[in-house]
């Protein structure tokens, strides 16, 4: 097989990846519905777990420590967004299906923390929620590699105009597979995805036990020394982000994250009249 590209070859230097420089902290909460009074109460599960009772909605708050930018998001929806120095002091009222939600903000010495209370209850997070070992977890393949508008030859493309383009007007998209439920949900993500999809995840995960055991994302090259439009870099790319999604997909509380389950195009927010 030949070359796709000649060209003269220069050492590889990675750049940061995105949550490498991030100060935004995230707390996610899956808000259940009220049970009937006729069921008997029974232990927290996963959104993807059968809940029961069912879920009413998804409420994420992120708080930039550096910005001070504080969004709160309810089922994909942002109901919320303001810029404050000061990180606590926060009180945040909402009603969710009839029910009385209010996001309070707390801050300590050299620690923030975030509140939900439902209806006079604290609600626990996702980080705090107790997650079944026998949780079914999505089987996930990245299936090609798709070059957009190319400008050399022999490796799969499909001529498109690309979205968020660089310069050159060539951008790489992953064509994502994941099975669950006997469900295909199939989507196309860039590089550029995936480092923000890590960014949110490690968001989420900060002080928590479990953030060492999350997978590294690939590393960031220079475009100006490494060609990432070559068959064997696209390839080796396909091959690691693949690595990295069925990494994570293993770690616990991973699958209540909506953040990573929207990007593999399965929602986890209610739909309406369901």
């Amino acid at each position: 097989m030949g070359n796709v590209a000649s060209e003269t070859s220069f050492p590889s230097i990675s750049l940061p990846s995105k949550s490498a420089l991030s100060f935004v902290r995230t707390k996610i909460w899956v808000v259940p519905s009220k049970a009937p009074k006729s069921r008997e109460k029974r232990s927290r599960r996963s959104p993807l777990d059968e809940p029961t009772p069912p879920i009413m909605g998804i409420v994420i708050f992120r708080h930039n420590a550096t910005t001070g930018e504080k969004k709160l998001i309810v089922n994909d929806e942002v109901i919320k967004k303001s810029v404050d120095i000061l990180d606590g002091g926060d009180l945040i009222p909402f009603y969710l299906d009839g029910s009385s939600l209010k996001l309070e903000v707390i801050s300590f010495p050299g620690l923030t923390d975030y509140i939900l209370h439902c209806d006079g209850q604290k609600l626990p997070s996702i980080m705090e929620t107790h997650e079944p070992h026998n949780l079914e977890r999505p089987k996930v393949i990245v299936k090609e590699a798709i070059l957009l508008n190319p400008l050399i030859k022999g490796i799969n493309y499909e001529f498109q105009e690309p979205y968020n383009s660089t310069k050159s007007g060539r951008t790489v998209q992953f064509v994502i597979e994941s099975r669950l439920k006997g469900k295909v949900y199939t989507v196309k993500r860039r590089f550029a995805d995936f480092d923000e999809l890590d960014c949110l995840i490690r968001s989420t995960f900060k002080g928590h036990h479990l953030y060492s055991n999350l997978p590294s994302l690939p590393s960031k090259c220079m475009k100006a020394l490494t060609n990432h439009y070559t068959q064997d870099f696209i390839e080796k790319r396909r091959i690691d982000v693949e690595f990295y999604l069925k990494g994570l997909v293993t770690i616990p509380h991973t699958l209540s994250n909506p953040d990573l389950m929207n990007f593999l195009g399965i929602s986890l927010v209610p739909q309406k009249g369901m």
